[in-house]
């Protein structure tokens, strides 16, 4: 089973995004779990969040139940016609395969946060 490549998407719970985003933008059988995505969330809220923005920094994320993990690293930040932008690298592990993606972030209305490419 190989991992889809909308893992930002997964930053659900604290921007404000809703889960049906990520879905929406995944085939039919998306092998992250719901856990997945919610500790996935977690690690990047935490760059997104940050003031100021920790570029090169990363932040680590592990399901033991689902054997998945991943490594989430800020690269760069820069200012969008709405707000700030953030460009993300998402690495996930599984028990047999591994993939990384990246995308930018930017901040719009409200606070949450929207992938622009």
């Amino acid at each position: 089973m190989s991992i889809i490549p909308a893992l930002a998407l997964s930053i659900i719970s604290a921007s404000g995004w809703t889960y049906a985003q990520w879905r929406s933008t995944s085939p039919a059988a998306a092998p992250l779990s719901r856990s997945d995505l919610d500790r996935q969330s977690a690690a990047a809220n935490k760059l997104l969040q940050a003031t100021p923005p920790p570029v090169g920094r990363s932040e680590t994320w592990t399901n033991p139940a689902t054997g998945r993990s991943g490594n989430i690293t800020l690269l760069d930040t820069s200012q969008g016609r709405r707000g700030p932008c953030r460009r993300l690298q998402f690495e996930v592990t599984g028990r047999e395969d591994a993939t990384s993606y990246v995308f930018k972030l930017c901040q719009v209305s409200g606070g949450q946060w929207k992938i622009m490419e």
